[in-house]
């Protein structure tokens, strides 16, 4: 019996002791989705016409993503008035640059987690977590090797993007996120220094942004953003969700190193993240074959594991600029806080009152984008209004009914029911939904419906089983249709 069609077993048997049945269909469901949002079908080129030849489509989509990864020009006087605005009060930081130790390389090999792709060299995690004794030496003279003189081997440099479809049209390039999977080698010399950024993220990024910083979760903000909605404030407000056109992969890298110094990481440890893209090439997979190599001159990789904090420390200065903006007014939350802006990575939620606010956002937005190469999908960002229709102002943005904020379904129409959900019924709702992911989190049913993908079925059917055994459902329903928190 195969280790797979016996983890499928065993989570169908964890299905039934639970109450959840179909979870082998679920998990079907899933993996053929997985397949098909990574066949590339008929694409437009940039003049609208749609190929359909396999050949042509590779050479089409290579052409358009070189030019996509080109060097950006961006204006560094703007940039250096834009990077005067942010105030360190004295942080110390404590990132080094200098050797790599054996140590770190060790931690970084136990870091690497089984399963995943292998780079263009073919080997694995696991080879290097099965053999890390005899590889720590070796890895660490070769990186203090590449330090020294600022540059790796060749194929240290080179990877394999993977096309993930997004949402919207499927021939729209844009639609596909852009997944560069690397050596492991290079995997490993990043997580070093990702670890040695990571007890001064924390010191640097403001607190709306949760991603990749050590104590903050994707759930805090959702939390608080539950809070703003549940209809319990008195404000009326658009919650705005903006949509970055592939915020990893536009990112200027000159501004990054301009941010970088900024903060006031040492000379030395920017090299060394400099040198992790000295000269990147890659090839694209396009249903399994593989285009031509090109140079890629912008972004950070998605896929890497340096990426996340490199970007989220290169928007950090915009997320402070409409932070500190007095003329915000922002939502002050039952504590007391006032909350303007919210991120997880490049998704950036933003409360504004009016169309003057949103000229002041677009503001700030016109000008990151300007020094740092980003481009804003404005067809793609959406609002949504939260207060009486009657008093509803007119903006220059996607109004909508409802939109996803991070998976969770976020919508106004709590407003047409004169009965909403008490303080009780909302946190008892959210502690429920809270214990059951967390408990799909920590089974090894997870394994198979994957962590990062758990199904809104499942969890929904077994947060139905928790209020059933509580008495409480019928009670609530009603109430409960409108909660935006249920549509998981």
């Amino acid at each position: 019996m195969t280790g797979s069609l016996s983890l499928l077993i065993l989570a169908e048997g964890i299905g039934k002791v639970w109450g959840i049945q179909h979870v082998l269909p679920t998990y079907i469901t899933w993996q053929k989705k997985k397949l098909e949002n990574k066949h590339v079908g008929p694409i437009l080129n940039e003049y609208g016409l749609l190929i359909e030849d396999e050949k042509t489509k590779r050479e089409t989509i290579r052409e358009m993503c070189e030019k996509l990864y080109r060097k950006c020009d961006i204006n560094m006087s703007s940039l250096q008035s834009f990077l005067g605005s942010i105030i360190l009060n004295g942080v110390d930081l404590i990132s080094e640059g200098g050797v790599i130790t054996p140590d770190e390389v060790r931690e970084a090999i136990s870091q690497l987690r089984k399963g995943k792709s292998p780079g263009p060299d073919g080997l694995p995690n696991g080879f290097y977590l099965s053999c890390s004794d005899m590889l720590v030496d070796l890895l660490t003279s070769a990186f203090n090797d590449g330090i020294k003189v600022g540059k790796m081997h060749a194929s240290f440099y080179h990877g394999v993007i993977s096309l993930i479809y997004k949402k919207g049209p499927f021939p729209n390039l844009d639609n596909w996120r852009h997944v560069t999977i690397m050596n492991v080698d290079y995997k490993i010399l990043a997580k070093i220094l990702a670890n040695r950024l990571n007890d001064d993220l924390e010191k640097l990024v403001e607190k709306e942004q949760t991603c990749a910083i050590r104590g903050r979760l994707m759930w805090d903000n959702l939390g608080l953003l539950r809070d703003i909605t549940s209809g319990n404030l008195k404000d009326e407000f658009f919650l705005i969700s903006l949509d970055q056109k592939k915020a990893f992969d536009y990112i200027s890298r000159e501004y990054l190193w301009e941010v970088l110094m900024a903060y006031g990481f040492k000379q030395e440890l920017i090299n060394i993240i400099k040198l992790l893209y000295v000269e990147s090439t890659v090839q694209i997979n396009v249903n399994g074959v593989l285009t031509d190599s090109f140079a890629i001159k912008r972004g950070v990789k998605q896929g890497c594991p340096l990426s996340a904090a490199l970007y989220i420390l290169a928007i950090n200065p915009l997320l402070s600029k409409i932070k500190n903006d007095k003329r915000l007014s922002g939502i002050n939350t039952s504590g007391g806080e006032r909350v303007v802006v919210l991120a997880y990575a490049d998704d950036i939620t933003i409360i504004i009152k009016n169309g003057k606010e949103l000229s002041i956002v677009n503001e700030h937005l016109s000008h990151y984008e300007e020094i740092s190469g980003s481009k804003l999908n404005h067809d793609k960002t959406e609002g949504v209004w939260f207060g009486k229709s009657e008093t509803k102002p007119t903006i220059d943005i996607n109004d909508k009914d409802a939109m996803t904020i991070l998976g969770i379904k976020f919508t106004a129409m709590y407003g047409v029911f004169e009965e909403r959900m008490s303080a009780m019924d909302q946190d008892f709702l959210w502690s429920v939904v809270c214990a059951v992911i967390n408990k799909l989190w920590n089974t090894r049913c997870a394994m198979v419906i994957k962590q990062e993908s758990i199904s809104g079925e499942v969890v929904f059917k077994q947060i139905r089983t928790e209020l059933k055994r509580q008495r409480t459902l019928d009670s609530r329903e009603k109430r409960m249709r409108p909660w935006h928190l249920l549509t998981l």
